[in-house]
């Protein structure tokens, strides 16, 4: 790890220099550079990010199942508001109707994604509170609770394997010591 600090820090210092001789020139990498330099630098975020890469995988099923349920919904929508004034503005094709839920589920865009649609027909309000509470109440509380488990899981064998290697030094430590093989450790000796 060393030899990628000292890189990192060669890198951003090369980029400080070049933007002191030419103030109006390109900055090179240095915004890019310092989140990697923070993250190579502590060993605590390392470790994070560590983790969080090793339970990246356990949760993408829960992942693709809400990016399928959104697409579900797109393809719904753009069907069913094909020709209306909703269909024209959010749902013109299932893509642009998916990155508007995927914008829903935000709640960036909440009450103008279905105006149009409600103004027209009230009824129409069903399909956004059905998509709302579905994927919002349900699946990004089951993606958390994925999360969570997951991260806990990852944590207590991190904790784990800690916990025995400071108990092995801490054995090796006591058996270096005990220069007598007499399972104690006498005062002057200590």
């Amino acid at each position: 790890w060393y030899l990628v600090q000292l890189s990192l820090m060669l890198v951003e210092l090369s980029g400080v220099f070049l933007s002191i001789l030419n103030p109006t020139g390109l900055t090179l990498m240095n915004p890019v550079m310092r989140p990697l330099l923070f993250i190579v630098m502590s060993r605590r975020v390392r470790d994070s990010w560590a983790m969080l890469f090793r339970i990246l995988p356990s949760f993408m099923d829960i992942v693709a199942l809400g990016t399928m349920t959104v697409f579900l919904f797109a393809v719904v929508g753009t069907v069913m508001f094909e020709g209306t004034e909703e269909g024209n503005k959010f749902f013109p094709t299932i893509w642009e109707g998916t990155l508007s839920l995927h914008i829903l589920l935000t709640t960036a865009n909440y009450p103008d994604v279905m105006m149009p649609a409600y103004s027209q027909h009230r009824p129409y309000f069903l399909f956004f509170m059905t998509f709302l509470l579905f994927v919002m109440y349900f699946i990004m509380n089951l993606v958390l609770a994925t999360i969570y488990n997951n991260y806990q899981h990852q944590a207590q064998k991190l904790f784990t394997r800690k916990k025995e290697k400071s108990e092995a030094a801490t054995t090796v430590a006591f058996h270096l010591l005990d220069v007598r093989k007499s399972d104690q450790i006498e005062i002057p000796i200590f």
